[in-house]
């Protein structure tokens, strides 16, 4: 079931990413690795990787969202811990992935806020900490 939680102005939906999603996350991170600014990895992650990384930010109770434009994975974010390390142990990163040809679109900014806020409330005595590509 993929139950929207925000609208964008745009006609985004905005839905909390599934186990569904991993094909089309995988493939939006690998843009990213080659010509993007949204990670500093050399490699794309493999689905299973990238579906442990889902579980690992459900479990800390943390946002990992989905957008879809024309009923297609568009962008996906989360929010995580930096439990990695001890001075970031009250950190939450937020990392916003998009499609190409969406990343200048104001539904980035939103879809960030959305997760910021999100990460805000399930951690309040936690900074945020924005990803590189943001």
């Amino acid at each position: 079931m993929k139950y929207v939680v925000l609208t964008l102005e745009s006609g985004i939906n905005v839905r909390y990413g599934m186990v569904a999603d991993t094909t089309a996350n995988q493939t939006i991170y690998a843009q990213e690795v080659v010509r993007g600014f949204a990670t500093l990895k050399e490699t794309s992650p493999t689905a299973s990787e990238l579906l442990s990384r889902r579980e690992d930010v459900l479990n800390s109770g943390l946002p990992y969202l989905a957008t879809e434009l024309n009923d297609r994975v568009a962008a996906y974010s989360y929010a995580m811990t930096c439990l990695l390390r001890p001075a970031h142990r009250k950190a939450i990163d937020d990392l916003v992935f998009m499609a190409i040809g969406i990343q200048n679109r104001s539904d980035h900014v939103a879809l960030l806020q959305w997760v910021l806020d999100a990460g805000s409330s399930v951690s309040p005595n936690s900074k945020i900490r924005t990803g590189p590509g943001v």
